[in-house]
Protein backbone atom coordinates (compact mmCIF):
# COMPACT_ATOMS: atom_id res chain seq x y z
CA UNK A 1 0.00 0.00 0.00
CA UNK A 2 2.84 2.24 0.82
CA UNK A 3 4.08 1.77 -3.27
CA UNK A 4 0.79 2.71 -4.45
CA UNK A 5 1.01 6.24 -1.99
CA UNK A 6 4.61 7.35 -3.09
CA UNK A 7 3.15 6.66 -6.68
CA UNK A 8 0.50 8.58 -6.69
CA UNK A 9 3.23 11.03 -5.14
CA UNK A 10 4.92 11.22 -8.10
CA UNK A 11 2.15 10.56 -11.07
CA UNK A 12 -0.54 12.99 -10.05
CA UNK A 13 1.43 15.97 -10.26
CA UNK A 14 2.39 16.09 -13.48
CA UNK A 15 -1.03 15.01 -14.20
CA UNK A 16 -1.62 18.14 -13.83
CA UNK A 17 -3.50 20.23 -16.85
CA UNK A 18 -4.00 17.23 -18.46
CA UNK A 19 -7.14 16.33 -20.43
CA UNK A 20 -8.56 12.72 -19.63
CA UNK A 21 -10.45 11.18 -22.40
CA UNK A 22 -13.30 9.02 -21.86
CA UNK A 23 -11.14 6.14 -22.10
CA UNK A 24 -8.86 7.24 -19.85
CA UNK A 25 -11.54 8.14 -17.40
CA UNK A 26 -12.92 4.92 -17.87
CA UNK A 27 -9.20 3.10 -17.66
CA UNK A 28 -8.49 5.30 -14.13
CA UNK A 29 -12.31 4.43 -12.85
CA UNK A 30 -11.38 0.19 -13.39
CA UNK A 31 -7.98 0.32 -11.53
CA UNK A 32 -9.00 2.46 -8.67
CA UNK A 33 -11.45 -0.12 -8.07
CA UNK A 34 -9.39 -3.18 -8.10
CA UNK A 35 -7.22 -1.17 -5.84
CA UNK A 36 -10.18 -0.56 -3.66
CA UNK A 37 -11.30 -4.06 -3.96
CA UNK A 38 -7.92 -5.39 -2.84
CA UNK A 39 -7.09 -2.44 -0.31
CA UNK A 40 -10.84 -4.13 1.54
CA UNK A 41 -9.98 -7.55 1.25
CA UNK A 42 -6.44 -7.10 2.88
CA UNK A 43 -8.20 -5.10 5.84
CA UNK A 44 -10.84 -7.84 6.03
CA UNK A 45 -8.24 -10.72 6.36
CA UNK A 46 -6.42 -8.53 8.72
CA UNK A 47 -9.29 -7.99 10.87
CA UNK A 48 -10.51 -11.63 10.62
CA UNK A 49 -7.29 -13.64 10.15
CA UNK A 50 -9.64 -15.38 7.33
CA UNK A 51 -7.13 -14.74 4.21
CA UNK A 52 -9.56 -16.86 1.49
CA UNK A 53 -10.03 -14.80 -1.76
CA UNK A 54 -13.73 -13.97 -2.47
CA UNK A 55 -15.47 -14.39 -5.66
CA UNK A 56 -14.45 -10.93 -6.76
CA UNK A 57 -11.38 -10.71 -5.76
CA UNK A 58 -10.56 -14.25 -7.54
CA UNK A 59 -11.59 -12.81 -10.86
CA UNK A 60 -9.61 -9.62 -11.10
CA UNK A 61 -7.06 -10.27 -13.59
CA UNK A 62 -3.39 -11.36 -12.06
CA UNK A 63 -0.90 -9.14 -12.77
CA UNK A 64 -2.37 -5.91 -12.90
Amino acid sequence: MLAIRRLGGRVLPELRGHRFTKAEHKTVATTVARVRTTAEWIETAVETGNVTMDEGLAQLPHGE
